[in-house]
């Protein structure tokens, strides 16, 4: 039987302490989740939708530990 080998996508900081992303997807995870920032970011500065920008912040964050939590090594 084979076993499966979860994906790893982040791991541990060279220096210091936190997180990195050592793939190309963990790479493109981390700028989605910056470009959502800043979207949930500029709709709540430019008074578009409090609520609108929130859910997109909120919704991101949740995502990305999730698949950080999932493809860290």
């Amino acid at each position: 039987m084979t076993q499966s080998r979860k994906p790893v996508w982040f791991g541990k900081k060279r220096v210091g302490v936190g997180i990195r992303p050592m793939h190309p997807i963990g790479w493109l995870l981390t700028a989605a989740l910056v470009l959502a920032l800043v979207t949930g970011t500029h709709l709540i500065v430019a008074s578009v939708s409090f609520s609108q920008g929130l859910t997109v912040i909120i919704s991101a964050v949740i995502v990305y530990a999730l698949a950080v939590a999932l493809t860290f090594e």
